[in-house]
């Protein structure tokens, strides 16, 4: 078997023809954890998948006789790319390592290591892809490349019902449940990130866990550093700085799906290094935005001039007074405490005056009124986009003793990814803005 594993596990030899593999540090480390859900970030040609099918035969090499083969569901974003990626890797295997393989139901499935592991491949090239998963009775669930590679058209990326209902799918008899997901470094508000977050809010780390993997840059003997130069000089060319920290250094990062509104801005410079610090005897601005997804923003300018981006509340599918409920109150009862030593002005567009959606008798004015009070009154910004933009982006350049206006607090991370390029102009086929 692989020299990794069968000097970790001996037993593992007879499962098939001797296969020799070298690995990194790190996927050793991966393959040989023993945890419920473990994950698996690499830059691409890390080794990612092959570290896939060596978790999985080790997972197998610890079941008697009897319970094998392992019946392990893998999942990809389309049917397309597990040929392009997952079982050409697996076919590498068999042809270049030697490791035992046997296709069926034309590639739908695949028996690995003689009886050892047996695969079934799942693209989800849609939502209703997700019934696939019925009747399975796995012993394991493989999670590859959730993330986009770079933008809605390449990949569309895994959605996190299928981590759910895959686990549910989990109930092979006599193994122990467990998921693995292999992936490119993601978006940093990814649904895997999240994952240890949630898992432990929930309280359920006891029957659920779990632990993530990095592969440092370089750390594959099998990729040159002239190979990694190349690969991040091309993304460079074509403006992909975002994908350059992805998909060549592998680490967390935003993806960019056009040409960003802000050129201007940047982590580097406009992020404040260190939490800001409301300041008492001056205002804070609450800036506001209405709709289904409605926006608080925290502000205040200093007595220097520098204008201070303190928070963001950001809701999804909700009304206003859910979001002041939920969001507003309780941030401005955790960093502003007492809110009466306060003063306060509030900034929107004049739609605050039109009536709600979801209450004819009720506009978001009265709202805010009610809720909190508007002491200092309620004024219309500018409802032009191209005033909004150029005002903003003429701000973006300022500076004040070579510190820029601009500072935002580390934590508002809507702010953030609204400035890098979620705000932005999309591309056509040819690769020309769209000005909308």
């Amino acid at each position: 078997m692989i020299d990794s594993l069968a000097a970790a596990a001996p037993h593992t030899a007879p499962m098939g023809a001797p296969c020799r593999l070298r690995t990194s540090p790190t996927v050793g480390r991966f393959v040989l954890h023993q945890a419920t859900g473990k994950v698996l970030c690499g830059a691409r040609r890390e080794g990612k998948t092959t570290a896939g099918y060596l978790h999985w035969l080790h997972q197998a090499a610890s079941l008697p006789e009897s319970v094998r083969p392992l019946k392990v569901i893998v999942v990809r974003d389309t049917w397309t790319n597990l040929q392009r990626t997952t079982i050409a890797t697996l076919e590498e295997l068999q042809q270049r390592h030697g490791l035992p393989v046997t296709f069926t139901e034309d590639k739908h499935e695949a028996w690995v290591g003689g009886r050892a592991v047996r695969f079934f491949f799942v693209g989800l090239d849609s939502m209703k892809d997700l019934n696939k998963f019925q009747g399975f009775a796995a012993g394991g669930l493989w999670i590859e490349e959730p993330a986009q590679a770079a933008t809605i058209d390449i990949g569309s990326g895994i959605p996190p019902e299928a981590f759910g209902i895959g686990i549910t799918s989990l109930d092979q008899p006599g193994v122990v449940p467990s998921c693995i997901i292999t992936m490119n470094p993601p978006d940093e508000d990814h649904w895997v990130l999240r994952l240890e977050d949630q898992i432990a809010a929930l309280g359920k780390e006891t029957i659920l866990s779990v632990t993530f993997f990095s592969i440092p840059t370089g750390e594959n003997p099998h990729i040159s550093a002239e190979q990694r130069a190349r690969n991040q000089a091309a993304l460079e060319a074509i403006g992909r700085g975002d994908l350059v920290q992805r998909l060549v250094k592998g680490r967390p990062g935003f993806v960019v799906e056009g040409v960003p509104a802000m050129p201007g801005y940047s982590d580097e410079l406009h992020v404040a290094k260190a939490p800001l610090q409301p300041l008492r005897k001056l205002p804070i601005i609450r800036l506001w935005d209405y709709g289904l997804t409605p926006v608080c923003l925290w502000t205040q300018v200093t007595a220097l001039g520098y204008w201070y981006i303190l928070g963001a509340a950001q809701g999804e599918n909700i009304g206003l007074e859910q979001l002041i409920k939920g969001s507003v109150l309780p941030w401005e009862a955790r960093i502003l405490g007492d809110r009466s030593g306060w003063q306060f002005r509030d900034i929107g567009g004049p739609e605050a005056t039109y009536r709600e959606q979801s209450n004819s008798e009720r506009s978001a004015m009265r709202t805010l009124e009610e809720l909190l009070g508007l002491p200092g009154g309620y004024e219309a910004g500018p409802v032009e986009w191209a005033e909004r933009r150029e005002a903003l982006r003429s701000v973006l350049d300022r500076n004040i003793m070579g510190r820029p206006v601009i500072q935002v607090d580390p934590d508002c991370r809507v702010v953030r990814r609204c400035l890098r390029g979620g705000a932005h102009y999309p591309r056509d086929g040819n690769g020309h803005i769209v000005q909308t």
